[in-house]
C-alpha cells in the first residue's frame, strides 16, 4: 500500500519518471512473488519502497495472521506427503 501512496505523491509533484519507476518495481515485485508460487520474501528486495510493520493491524491481529501461516504452511507440508 505505501508504494501506491508514494507514487500518487509523486505523480501530483510532477515526478513522473519517479512515479512510473515505482510502480514498475512494484509490478516486477508482484509478477515474481506470483511466478514464485505467492512468497514475497525474495521479491520485496525489487521493492524501492522498503517493507515495514504493519501500521493498521494491531499486535494480536498480527500474530493471529502469523499464527494461521503457520498452519496454512503445515497443512500444505502434511498433503504434499501424504501425495508422496
Amino acid at each position: 500500500m505505501r508504494t501506491l501512496v508514494t507514487a500518487m505523491d509523486l505523480g501530483v509533484k510532477g515526478n513522473n519518471v519517479s512515479c512510473l519507476d515505482t510502480l514498475m518495481q512494484r509490478l516486477k515485485a508482484k509478477t515474481m512473488s506470483l511466478a514464485m508460487g505467492g512468497g514475497h520474501e525474495i521479491s520485496q528486495y525489487l521493492e524501492l519502497i522498503p517493507v515495514e510493520k504493519s501500521l493498521v493491524a494491531s499486535p494480536e491481529e498480527e500474530q493471529l495472521a502469523l499464527s494461521m501461516h503457520r498452519q496454512d504452511l503445515k497443512a500444505k507440508k502434511l498433503r504434499a506427503a501424504k501425495a508422496d
